[in-house]
């Protein structure tokens, strides 16, 4: 019975619900009936309620946004910021009038009123009038106070210094940090919480949590030094007819990074522009041997084969060769100070075409930032140390700087104290006991270098300096690489020597390196900066450093690339390019080599492959 009672009631229900629904739908069709609607205007309604959940009205521009932190260097200027732009749509069926509007809108956005009225003319349901617009534009087409009007808001990275220091910042995709410091402190860049696990060498003073409102990355490197030591590797690596080079700058003492290049660089505001040449990180990518370092290794193995009471070295006018220091014990000392050991590996994001740190053991060779360490070790007293890159954090809820943790990064003895005194004095001052300027050092490898069934001879040239001879506050690396033993064609201007531009180099960066910041936390945004990035929106980007003036006016080789690789390469030259066929490239006019210094055009044929149609 009670059973029977509940079904009863149920059944009431339903009769109750399917009646209401008749009513309603016979209301509704009494309104649409005497209140016809074409299909045109159903659209319209349809539309327009689209428009409304994908856009933001018009004068509705003023929400605070919450964009990527920002990346500042050591004395707190910009290396990498975010700006908010907006696109304006137009729904053309909301106009009152369209003169009217396109006359409010002549003003603000500079065009002509014609223009922008034969533009709202169109017969389309949303107009995309203007891209580019930025928050001062929004908020006076928001003060119009016009119906039909949208702002669709969006966020753009821009690296201010263009190619400098691009592969330490890296890049970003779709907001999400792809390499570099982009990349390995995505987590903090991105809008939203993180966590001090996710941060361990920040000191979060008692806080668990930041990020609320955004945070800000201030790093050691100093942005003047970065762009010095890149101007002067890449003015040294066309004297020599080449692109390929590397540089580190560091303080021996803690690690502390203040400069690091590679070449061929990349703009990061254009990386998909850059092939995968430009792209390789060679600090990390590229193997070196110890033969680059001969020299200073085989003083400091004689060093320490001495003891701490052994004398001052013979000077080597009168001394063995290498001071009878075989190879064997250049490797031994190399694996004492760690050389083989992998260093940076949390540096940045690298992987894939940027490279990968050098496994340990010395069979393959080590990168530049493993012989970095090694040899700050020689001249810092005997200390390994880890190199670091980021300084502080800046969190905006809190309105406060939160620097890095004492003790954050780790140091090893891996010399016996008197040893490291002796072996920096062995190295640094033995016979100018009155000088305390830099130290230099050069050395040259060549070698052979197989790349499928063809090999190759390359010829490395390294400088190794340090500053101030006493107690070292600068250490710089600087590899150069070219392709071939031949000798170098005669220029009027004889090209410096490793050595002159350590010489050179070493001084400026050390009177740089005294330079204190003018505040401890950002402040308002450097206008330069937005008024340099509105104008790089403007105009086509093809500019490709690093390339020397004969590669840059004569047509590359092409053949056999798939079209996407060819397109790349042809992009640093200002040709027009038509294709014909599909597949990969297999004829190419004007032919490689061809001068382009009146050239405009340039075809290429492509036909498919066996590999390309399984």
């Amino acid at each position: 019975m009670i059973r029977s009672e509940r079904t009863r009631k149920r059944r009431k229900r339903r009769l109750y619900l399917v009646g209401s629904l008749v009513i309603l739908l016979a209301a509704g069709g009494g309104i649409l009936y005497r209140l016809p609607l074409s299909l045109q205007d159903i659209g319209r309604i349809f539309d327009l309620a689209a428009g409304r959940i994908s856009g933001t009205s018009a004068d509705e521009p003023s929400a605070e946004p919450v964009l990527r932190g920002t990346i500042y260097d050591r004395l707190v200027r910009e290396m990498a910021v975010s700006y908010r732009l907006f696109t304006l749509s137009v729904h053309p069926v909301e106009l009152a009038s369209r003169e009217k509007t396109a006359r409010a809108l002549a003003g603000i956005l500079g065009e002509e009123r014609g223009k922008l009225a034969a533009l709202l003319k169109k017969p389309q349901r949303v107009i995309d009038v203007a891209d580019d617009i930025d928050e001062e534009q929004a908020r006076a087409i928001g003060r119009l106070r016009m119906e039909g009007l949208y702002l669709r808001p969006r966020e753009e990275r821009f690296y201010p210094a263009h190619t400098v220091a691009a592969h330490l910042l890296g890049f970003t995709g779709d907001g999400v940090g792809l390499a570099g410091v982009e990349g390995r402190y995505d987590i903090v860049l991105q809008p939203g919480e993180f966590r001090s696990s996710d941060v361990p060498e920040i000191d979060f003073d008692g806080h668990q949590i930041l990020g609320r409102t955004g945070t800000d990355l201030v790093l050691t490197i100093d942005l003047d030094m970065e762009k010095l030591v890149e101007q002067r590797l890449r003015q040294y690596l066309k004297s020599r007819l080449s692109r390929r080079g590397m540089a580190l700058l560091l303080d021996p003492a803690d690690g502390r990074i203040l400069a690091m290049a590679s070449q061929p660089a990349f703009n990061p505001n254009y990386f998909w522009q850059a092939d995968g040449e430009s792209r390789r990180n060679r600090l990390f990518a590229d193997r070196l041997d110890l033969g680059l370092v001969r020299k200073l290794m085989a003083r400091a193995a004689a060093v320490l084969r001495e003891g701490d009471t052994g004398g001052d070295l013979l000077p080597e006018t009168v001394a063995a060769p290498d001071f009878g220091i075989n190879a064997t014990a250049i490797s031994d000392l190399a694996r004492l100070v760690g050389m083989f050991r992998p260093s940076g590996r949390d540096l940045l994001a690298v992987g894939g075409r940027t490279g990968k740190p050098a496994p340990a053991g010395g069979g393959e060779g080590i990168n530049c930032m493993q012989m970095a360490v090694g040899l700050a070790c020689l001249v810092n007293g005997g200390w390994r140390i880890t190199p670091w890159l980021l300084a502080a954090l800046y969190d905006h809820a809190t309105a406060h700087r939160y620097d890095r943790r004492p003790g954050a990064t780790g140091r090893e003895l891996v010399l016996e104290p008197a040893m490291g005194i002796r072996m920096r004095r062995g190295l640094l001052r033995a016979g100018r006991e009155n000088g305390d300027g830099a130290r230099i050092f050069t050395g040259t490898d060549n070698r052979v270098v197989r790349e499928g069934n063809f090999s190759r001879y390359v010829r490395q040239e390294a400088l190794v300096g340090v500053i101030p001879a006493r107690r070292p506050r600068l250490l710089l690396v600087m590899v150069m690489e070219r392709d071939g033993l031949d000798p170098l064609p005669r220029n009027k201007s004889r090209p410096p020597s490793p050595a002159a531009l350590g010489r050179e180099l070493l001084p400026r960066l050390l009177a740089m390196s005294e330079q204190k910041a003018e505040a401890r936390v950002p402040g308002a945004g450097n206008p330069e900066n937005f008024h340099q990035f509105l104008i790089s929106r403007r105009i086509d980007y093809r500019e490709q450093p690093g390339i020397t003036a004969e590669e840059d006016v004569l047509m590359p080789d092409v053949i056999g690339l798939s079209l996407r690789q060819g397109l790349q390469r042809l992009g640093r030259r200002r040709v027009r390019v038509t294709i014909r066929g599909s597949g990969r490239i297999i004829a190419q006019q004007p032919a490689a080599g061809t001068p382009l210094h009146d050239v405009t055009d340039c075809v290429l044929t492509l036909q498919p492959t066996i590999s390309d149609s399984k």
